[in-house]
């Protein structure tokens, strides 16, 4: 990734951090811009959340080697139910992967701040679970290399700093209203309300409507370019935004340094992950309104010579009467994709579905005592040639062969591809 790529990104998730600070203490009109603003900004505010997720990928392609993938791909659909609670410090996702609307793989992964349990039904009749502690204990011994315990209360107190410029210097000076302007101005004609509409939402497992408002935002590759090349010409000379990016790099490198805890030496074939954060960090201290300059050259090249739309995106967008977001259905199409000698596709189709079912009502799965009702992950680990542990993999082997000769999907998979 170029200096100059980079450079965009962070000024952009710069100015995402600016405007929901800003957002989070103002109000204004609801119009189609602040009430989608806003109503992400209100989720700042929501730590219990209760979600779904629907994936769907397709391919458009002539291409007799892909034939077989866009076959697959065709029938295949994600269903992805997450719950998190930030004041608990738990979280649970449970993914189903359908073949032609049928369950054809169902696993799930429960986290808290003891323990992560692993549920894969088709190959074990018990979860696995393994205790944090435990897993760090073990890393150390098997690389050497000191790993922090996961610290919760920290990840909780900086996500909710890192939306926050109180402890930036000047801050009070930054002019976060222009960059809405700009904002606004761009998406103009692109982000409209759209009707009242129902959302359906899971509730104890029965489906209930929610009203909504329904908002729509529609762009392609140029809308995109525009966007970021306004957000750029105004930010080249943003001393106070400038300000905000460094404090917020250097938050995000510290904090994720601090959760690793790793001392990486290259001797042992550990290289320090954040390095090039770093260097990119050095950059924008010595050279900002100089990368911003290069990255908006970059872009307007890239406008001159786009010979077609590569990126169309649809989004329907809903939320409800207490102004929280409660659903994105997101059609995603990426076309005139360049051929090369391996594959030729013509373009990539992608559908996310995304449903809030509820903010504050969760309902988590009770494992009861993981000693009794899972299977402690870290006794095969460490014995890996031990009589459970080998016990355990012959079952599972079994139970995976099995599925491949039952399983509709894994059929398709090895019929088509020729896997065994």
């Amino acid at each position: 990734m170029s200096k100059n790529v980079k450079i965009i990104i962070i000024i952009a998730a710069a100015a995402v951090i600016a405007l929901a600070a800003f957002f989070l203490i103002q109000g204004g009109e609801q119009d189609a811009f602040s009430l989608l603003t806003g109503s992400f900004s209100n989720i700042q505010n929501n730590n219990k959340v209760d979600s779904t997720m629907n994936l769907k990928l397709s391919i458009d392609t002539e291409d007799p080697q892909l034939a077989v993938v866009k076959k697959i791909l065709d029938d295949v659909s994600i269903k992805y139910d997450i719950l998190q609670d930030l004041d608990d410090y738990k979280a649970e996702g449970k993914i189903d992967i359908l073949y032609k609307d049928e369950s054809a793989l169902k696993l799930s992964v429960y986290v808290d701040k003891d323990s992560m349990v692993f549920d894969i039904p088709i190959l074990y009749e018990k979860p696995f679970y393994i205790s944090l502690d435990e897993y760090t204990k073990f890393m150390k011994d098997v690389s050497g290399i000191e790993v922090n315990p996961f610290d919760f209360d920290k990840m909780i107190e900086f996500q909710k700093n890192f939306y926050s410029l109180d402890n930036v210097e000047g801050a009070e000076n930054f002019e976060a209203k222009k960059y809405e302007d700009i904002s606004r101005q761009q998406l103009e004609g692109l982000l409209i309300k759209g009707e009242k509409i129902d959302v359906a939402v899971n509730s104890k497992g029965k489906e209930e409507k929610v009203s909504c408002q329904e908002l729509k935002l529609n762009f392609n590759q140029t809308n995109a370019i525009d966007f970021i090349l306004a957000m750029l010409k105004e930010a080249q000379n943003d001393e106070e935004l400038k300000k905000i990016l460094i404090v917020k790099i250097e938050e995000y490198i510290e904090f994720s340094e601090s959760l690793i805890g790793m001392e990486f030496d290259e001797n042992l074939g550990y290289e320090n992950p954040y390095d090039s954060y770093k260097e990119t960090l050095n950059d924008i201290k010595e050279n900002y309104s100089e990368g911003i300059a290069r990255a908006i050259t970059d872009l307007e090249t890239a406008k001159e010579n786009n010979k077609g739309e590569v990126l169309q995106a649809n989004n329907i967008i809903a939320v409800d009467k207490s102004k929280l977001f409660r659903y994105l259905n997101s059609d995603i199409k990426l076309n005139n994709l360049e051929s090369s000698n391996e594959m030729d596709i013509k373009s990539i189709n992608i559908n996310l579905e995304f449903t809030v079912n509820s903010y504050g009502k969760l309902q988590f799965t009770d494992y009861g005592d993981m000693q009794e009702s899972c299977v402690d992950l870290m006794e095969i680990l460490k014995n890996p040639e031990g009589e459970k542990a080998q016990e355990i993999m012959m079952y599972v082997y079994g139970s995976f062969m099995q599925e491949m000769t039952t399983n509709p999907l894994l059929q398709t998979i090895t019929q088509e591809l020729g896997v065994f």
